[in-house]
């Protein structure tokens, strides 16, 4: 894993500076090189001449830049980056994105091809643990225990078969949808590859793509909501009244629901369709379009349509 652009070998602080909507890094790992003033990044170095500001007309039309607040709590998240560089083991990082994850509020979703219209009842968002249990009840449950990530193709992964779902390896209850019978067939005692059992047949009767890559990842609600996650319907009344807006054609708002399916009591909330979320990733390390790191405080951003942040 690529964790530090080749310039960069080793980072001790990222110095800041804007200019108007004009963004760029600036970059002092030895707190040496600090320049005063407003300073402009050029090929041959720092400038402070005024033709070199990224606004002016002599500047390249499409040269991005970028500037962050930088947080103490991005400066702890830089250095565990470091030592999970210099480690290998990105443990760490990876708490601490799930820490911002559950700080700003997120849910998750789950999809076996990235669709996000949302079915007869809705788009469903809800916990990890009942993302994750949604869309393994769908298309079946990695033998190997990690989660669907987005980057492994489904008619390449090894599925869970009946012994070791028995096991009880994955949680409770795990015998369910796919899991248990699909298309007149019974799930196979040992491990299996989809194609060697049955494909799922998702909603609009279409059947599952073995080249799709399924995900479950955090989102954030940004669409309009009828009630709040303390003032939360039954999940029977949920999905009855989304039901019935989408077949009318007016949904516009959603509803907070607790579970009584999927990590039973959880909260969970059904939208009108993918327009009233925020899809990111939960990856421990994310890059800007010039290979820099992004800040952990400038990810999880409901006003962002990139994923990264």
């Amino acid at each position: 894993m690529r964790i530090f652009p080749s310039i960069i070998t080793r980072i001790a602080d990222i110095i800041l500076r804007q200019s108007g909507d004009d963004y760029r890094y600036v970059y002092d790992p030895d707190h040496r090189n600090r320049p005063q003033g407003t300073f402009w990044e050029t090929d041959s170095g720092w400038s402070n001449d005024p033709k070199d500001d990224p606004k002016s007309e002599n500047k390249f039309e499409n040269e991005t830049n970028y500037t962050y607040e930088l947080t103490p709590d991005d400066n702890k998240y830089f250095e565990a980056v470091k030592e999970a560089e210099n480690t290998g083991d990105f443990s760490v990082v990876q708490r601490m994105v799930d820490e911002k994850i559950k700080q700003s509020g997120c849910f998750w979703h789950g999809t076996p091809s990235g669709d996000l219209r949302g079915g007869g009842t809705g788009l469903h968002v809800g916990t990890r643990q009942a993302a994750m249990e949604a869309l393994e009840a769908r298309i079946g449950i990695p033998a190997d225990g990690k989660a669907w990530d987005g980057t492994r193709e489904y008619g390449k992964t090894l599925l869970a078969g009946r012994n070791r779902i028995r096991t009880g390896q994955f949680g409770q209850y795990r015998e369910c949808g796919y899991n248990s019978r699909e298309n007149g067939k019974n799930l196979p005692e040992e491990d299996f590859y989809p194609q060697d059992y049955t494909v799922p047949v998702l909603s609009g009767n279409t059947p599952m793509d073995l080249t799709w890559k399924p995900w479950i990842r955090p989102v954030m609600i940004v669409g309009p909501m009828s009630n709040t996650p303390d003032s939360y319907m039954s999940d029977s009344r949920a999905n009855g009244q989304m039901r019935s807006q989408l077949t009318k054609g007016n949904a516009k708002r959603g509803y907070y629901y607790r579970n009584e399916g999927e990590h039973v009591g959880s909260i969970s909330a059904v939208l009108p369709n993918g327009n009233a979320i925020k899809v990111k990733t939960n990856s421990p390390v994310t890059y800007d379009d010039l290979g820099n790191i992004i800040p952990l405080s400038q990810r999880f951003n409901s006003k962002s349509n990139d994923i990264r942040y």
